[in-house]
């Protein structure tokens, strides 16, 4: 898992933060999501063993990086050292499955997560579920409320979002 990008550092336990981590792999494999590491889900972790690494190749280019997602303008906002450089269309959570508003970091970059998921998926430390900003399948969706509570982007929008956001950047999710 941590060759494949996921922040995890082995220790020989099988803690609850490694079986989240196995979650969002089985999540993005189109496996049912429970933790359990089944045959069916070591021979993926195996095939991928040696597949490229998820995590991009960030390049500092200096100064803070923050992302403000606005969920009821449908906004997602880019600012360095305080200074907007980037805006893009997003579809947010519905009523039922709403985007979680509050400070997150993103903690988990990867690369064609598919299943939905479109061609790159940022994560972030949402404790009680997995949440991240990510593209879609369904560009139609775009600008309106639609996911199960993820930020989803155009693909093309997202692809050129990725290499800028190291991990860690500060994620703030608000309302107005």
């Amino acid at each position: 898992l941590r060759e494949l990008g996921f922040e995890i550092e082995p220790d020989g336990r099988y803690s609850s933060h490694t079986s989240h981590c196995v979650r969002m792999f089985q999540l993005a494999h189109g496996m049912k999501d429970d933790g359990i590491v089944t045959p069916e889900v070591w021979k993926a972790l195996m095939e991928l063993e040696s597949a490229q690494p998820c995590l991009s190749e960030e390049s500092e280019k200096g100064g803070r990086i923050l992302i403000v997602i606005d969920v009821n303008t449908r906004n997602l906002v880019v600012y360095q050292d305080d200074k907007e450089i980037r805006r893009y269309p997003v579809a947010v959570g519905k009523s039922e499955t709403p985007t979680p508003l509050g400070e997150w970091a993103v903690v988990h970059k990867s690369v064609g997560w598919g299943n939905g998921f479109g061609t790159r998926w940022m994560g972030l430390n949402v404790p009680w579920g997995i949440f991240g900003i990510h593209g879609t399948n369904k560009p139609y969706s775009i600008g309106t409320y639609a996911s199960h509570g993820c930020i989803r982007m155009f693909n093309s929008d997202v692809e050129k979002l990725y290499p800028l956001i190291p991990l860690g950047t500060t994620v703030k999710i608000v309302d107005k």
